[in-house]
């Protein structure tokens, strides 16, 4: 029996991996651009409800999710497989848009792709201290780009015991205008 059950949690656990490496690979096809807007475009981009990789990568869980339902049965081993992907797909969101220069049209595209995942991670059967801490954590980095340097300095103060001060700081030099006196004195007091 031990076996038996050390070969379903390799077999999970392979699941896992294959799961995190296909979502990463889509997140890398992320243009650089994305989240910086020329001011010379009309504006439409701001009607698009997400940018095309999160909605390659929300369809991709979105398929998955009803296969594993029928795949694993309901108990503590699909509870632990979920949650071991959304802590993996977590963080591979918080490296990825770790990487991007964001300028304030950008913000709301980073805004607008992090409410697509937040939903996603909400329909997962996810323990509920883990969805919330989750989400707020998701939504609070798509502020970190779309308010102004004192608004900013107000978050970042607010949220400096609960994050990493490396990390906020991460986030905050993606910004577009991080050379200016507003957001140089924010990541001076970081």
């Amino acid at each position: 029996m031990e076996a038996l059950e050390s070969k379903v949690n390799a077999v999970l656990q392979h699941s896992i991996d294959v799961i995190l490496n296909w979502t990463s690979k889509l997140l890398a096809n992320q243009k650089k651009t994305d989240f910086r807007p020329r001011d010379d475009n009309d504006g439409s981009f701001l009607e698009l409800l997400q940018t095309p990789t999160c909605g390659t990568v929300h369809a991709f869980h979105s398929r998955l999710y009803p296969m594993f339902l029928t795949a694993i049965t309901p108990g503590p081993n699909l509870e632990s497989f979920f949650h071991e992907v959304a802590l993996g797909f977590r963080t591979l969101l918080f490296q990825h848009f770790q990487k991007f220069q964001v300028n304030a049209a950008g913000g709301i595209m980073v805004t607008k792709d992090l409410t697509k995942y937040n939903e996603l991670l909400k329909s997962w059967q996810l323990d509920e201290d883990f969805t919330h801490e989750t989400v707020e954590a998701l939504t609070e980095i798509g502020h970190l780009y779309v308010v102004g340097p004192e608004a900013l300095r107000e978050r970042v103060r607010g949220k400096a015991g609960g994050w990493d001060r490396a990390n906020l700081r991460t986030y905050v030099t993606r910004r577009e205008d991080v050379g200016t006196v507003g957001v140089q004195s924010v990541l001076s007091a970081l």
